[in-house]
């Protein structure tokens, strides 16, 4: 069995920056999240995990409804920090509105709805909300029955081919055997396509870095013979598709 892949402290040092510069930090509306993870299926009870979860009220929800789920990310250690860069994104969502006011002012009234669910929800129940990193998740090995990322492993974390491969391993050391880890978007052929007007040419040489990192990734689960496939969600159109990996019962390690 391989032994896990450690981080260098320039590794560490990466992570800080690529979380602190990035401006795709997201207050996700549950409903969203519906719509591109199939939650509800799992039975009440079941352990959830969401990763890099930012102002999402999805674990709020979720708690409500009788889940015990979790949401981790870095910046849950300073909640003001935390909307500042949220307040950050739905400005440049406000210099889009001239492509669609309507579904962008919606957006941006749902997000801020959203950051406020949140808020409640981590002054009622804390333990529920942990401010840490994916890279070095706090829980032990095989405790949740599903774990799941949206725009935060993917879409920021793999900017870095070793912090991205970290975040999925420690995902998959932290879901129960016959668990399932899934993360969205993954290898969208047509989000360079989508967004390549509002994208400088180093954006795009970016885009295609943490595309080039997941099909790595990708090459990896099919070398280790580990069940996963990519899917489209359908609810969200698009063609837009999502990573689904079932844990083993004798899953290797991947690195």
């Amino acid at each position: 069995m391989a032994d896990e892949r450690t981080l260098s402290p320039v590794d560490l040092i990466l992570e800080k920056h690529i979380i602190d510069a990035s401006i795709g930090t997201t207050a996700t509306p549950y409903y969203h999240t519906l719509r591109a993870f199939e939650i509800k299926t799992l039975p009440l009870g079941s352990r959830i995990l969401e990763v890099g979860s930012g102002g999402s009220d999805t674990v709020a929800h979720l708690l409500s409804a009788g889940y015990d789920a979790y949401a981790l990310d870095p910046k849950y250690g300073d909640l003001e920090k935390l909307s500042s860069d949220i307040e950050q994104f739905l400005g440049f969502l406000m210099q889009q509105l001239h492509r669609d006011p309507a579904t962008i002012e919606a957006r941006i009234r749902a997000e801020r709805q959203s950051l406020q669910v949140l808020r409640a929800s981590q002054k009622n129940q804390p333990d529920h909300y942990k401010a840490a990193s994916s890279t070095e998740i706090p829980f032990p090995e095989g405790y949740f029955d599903f774990v799941f990322s949206q725009r935060a492993i993917t879409s920021i974390l793999d900017a870095s081919r070793n912090l991205f491969l970290k975040s999925f391993e420690e995902c998959l050391r932290v879901t129960r055997p016959d668990g399932k880890v899934e993360v969205y978007p993954f290898l969208d052929p047509q989000q360079r396509l989508r967004n390549s007007s509002l994208m400088s040419p180093e954006q795009i040489q970016g885009l295609e870095l943490r595309q080039g990192n997941q099909q790595a990734l990708l090459d990896m689960l099919n070398k280790s013979h580990i069940t996963h496939s990519v899917v489209d969600i359908n609810a969200l159109g698009g063609d837009q598709k999502k990573l689904v990996v079932t844990k083993g019962i004798d899953t290797p390690k991947l690195f």
